[in-house]
C-alpha cells in the first residue's frame, strides 16, 4: 500500500508538471502571437503611409499634367488596399490580445501592448 501511495503521488506530480508546462507553452505562444500582431500592425501602418505619400505625389503630377488621371486612381486603390490591411491587422491583434488575456482568466485584454523583441532569440540554458 505504501508503494502504491508513493507511485500515485509520483503520478500526480508528473500530471501536475505536464499541465504546468502545457499552460506555460500556451501562454508563451499567445504572447508571441501578440508580439507578431503588433509588428504586423506597425508594418501595415508604414505601408499605408508610403501609399499615401505616393498618392499625394501622383496627385501633384496629375495636377501638373505630367501623368494621366488614371494614375491617381491607381494610387487611390493602393491606399484603400493598404487601409484594409491595417484594419485587418488591428482586428487580428485584438483577437490575439483577448486570447492571451483569456489564458490568465481575464475576459478582456486590459493591456495596451506587449513588450518584447521577436528578433532576439532566447538563450538556452543547459
Amino acid at each position: 500500500r505504501q508503494r502504491l501511495a508513493v507511485l500515485d503521488f509520483d503520478l500526480a506530480t508528473w500530471d501536475y508538471e505536464a499541465a504546468r508546462l502545457d499552460v506555460l507553452t500556451r501562454v508563451t505562444s499567445a504572447f508571441l502571437a501578440v508580439l507578431a500582431g503588433q509588428q504586423a500592425v506597425a508594418q501595415s501602418a508604414q505601408t499605408l503611409d508610403v501609399a499615401e505619400q505616393v498618392q499625394r505625389t501622383v496627385a501633384a503630377r496629375v495636377a501638373a499634367g505630367v501623368v494621366s488621371p488614371i494614375e491617381e486612381t491607381r494610387a487611390g486603390v493602393l491606399v484603400a488596399s493598404a487601409q484594409i490591411e491595417v484594419d485587418r491587422a488591428k482586428r487580428t491583434l485584438d483577437a490575439r490580445r483577448r486570447q492571451l488575456a483569456t489564458l490568465w482568466g481575464s475576459p478582456t485584454a486590459a493591456f495596451a501592448s506587449a513588450a518584447g523583441d521577436l528578433t532576439v532569440l532566447p538563450r538556452i540554458h543547459s
